[in-house]
């Protein structure tokens, strides 16, 4: 096979990264929380809060990313952050009334999205397309070592 053959298709998968995150933001906008704030309020609301360093590596960001992160929020009103009183390194993190609506506003606009991508597909495509993305996945990790 050419390498204009490869190109094309890795080309695909470009644009389909970027239509996806396009389109994403988006949608997202109308939450009134910036991406990276964003992203930091969904892993809050699906993992329990440890201290700044924790979120910091689940996350693979830096401690003052984190930190910058969470004090917007704060200040947005999303969340409230209290010190624990045990152990001044760690945060009692809740997600307030209004940053429960933006992630319920969110999941609905995460799953109204994964339906609208692949709509049309059966699902033996699906499975199909899945397993060759595990194949890619693993080359790359080969590639990677």
């Amino acid at each position: 096979m050419s390498k204009l053959f490869f190109h094309n298709i890795v080309h695909k998968m470009i644009q389909v990264m970027q239509l996806h995150r396009q389109t994403m933001e988006k949608r997202l906008e109308r939450t009134g929380v910036f991406q990276s704030q964003h992203r930091m309020l969904m892993h809050l609301s699906h993992h329990e809060c440890g201290s700044q360093k924790d979120i910091a590596q689940a996350m693979e960001i830096s401690t003052a990313t984190v930190a910058v992160t969470l004090k917007k929020l704060e200040k947005g009103g999303y969340i409230e952050k209290k010190m624990d009183r045990s152990d001044n390194r760690n945060n009692n993190i809740r997600i307030t009334p209004i940053g429960e609506k933006v992630v319920k506003e969110s999941e609905i606009i995460f799953k109204t999205m994964d339906k609208g991508m692949f709509e049309g597909f059966t699902k033996e495509e699906l499975n199909q397309y899945a397993e060759y993305l595990d194949r890619i996945i693993e080359n790359l990790k080969k590639m990677n070592l």
